[in-house]
């Protein structure tokens, strides 16, 4: 099986285990996320590929650097107005080389998640209990972070040869059917797997994916507004939450009017 089918039957498998639009928390989530205050990020794991007129699929690893710089930006952008700190970690390659421990951790989580986002979509827990071991200690640790930012991008973007195979099939179909179907597939589609991860215990506190996968990750715009929308019912901070609750009450408290007195005030005494 190729890995674009792979990456849709998963793809559909998750979304499907996810509830459709429902995110998936932790037992403890409400309670452990009082915790929360500091964030940081593990490189995006990405895989883009391109469907050729023959069916190939063709690695396109130029777009690799790019998808995970629009991906971070939109990370720290969303956290930081949802009230945490974004503590930033260099995982430069030049970081990496002097620090081939930090390297060893970076590969060994990302092939944890994949095999956590394994376990998810097969729904292997009961109850959303998933984690990535200690192996996060040493990121939190460097990154001084409560919480770790994992992405995994699958994508694909068709070729103008497999473009005009679609538009093709699209015709006959439509012809077929008298017009009544028109089937055309979108030329660029892509998957996001995002989870929020406890720094101290390894533990998934919270998940979610995209459910429109009409996304060109090779479009900045394109990477902002998905992970946007995954992160949406993800909660402000609790920082966040008591400074907006004292600014509604200090609005309320001016909006008051101010007490009428019932009964005159008592003259002031005179000085003989």
């Amino acid at each position: 099986m190729s890995t674009i089918s792979r990456m849709a039957i998963v793809g559909a498998v998750v979304v499907l285990a996810s509830g459709c639009a429902t995110y998936r928390v932790h037992p403890d989530f409400k309670a452990r996320h009082q915790t929360l205050h500091t964030v940081t990020c593990l490189p995006p794991d990405v895989q883009v590929q391109k469907v050729t007129f023959t069916g190939a699929y063709e690695p396109m690893h130029e777009l690799y650097p790019q998808v995970k710089e629009y991906t971070v930006a939109a990370l720290q952008q969303i956290f930081e107005k949802k009230g945490y700190w974004w503590q930033p970690l260099d995982f430069s390659e030049e970081a990496l080389q002097q620090d081939p421990e930090l390297r060893t951790t970076l590969y060994t989580l990302q092939k944890v998640y994949e095999e956590v986002l394994k376990g998810i979509a097969k729904r292997q827990q009961k109850r959303f209990t998933y984690t990535l071991g200690s192996e996060v200690n040493l990121v939190a640790d460097r990154a001084n972070a409560d919480a770790l930012l994992l992405v995994k991008w699958q994508a694909y973007k068709k070729s103008g040869g497999e473009i005009a195979k679609d538009v093709v099939k699209s015709v006959l179909i439509a012809a077929a059917t008298l017009g009544s179907v028109i089937a055309i597939a979108p030329t660029s589609e892509a998957l996001a797997f995002v989870a929020v991860v406890d720094a101290n215990t390894g533990d998934v506190l919270w998940y979610h994916t995209n459910i429109n996968t009409a996304v060109d990750v090779a479009q900045a715009r394109q990477v902002q507004r998905t992970i946007d929308r995954i992160l949406q019912p993800f909660p402000k901070s609790s920082a966040k939450r008591v400074e907006e609750e004292v600014r509604r009450q200090k609005a309320k408290s001016r909006m008051r009017p101010e007490a009428v007195p019932t009964s005159p005030p008592a003259p002031i005494p005179q000085s003989p």
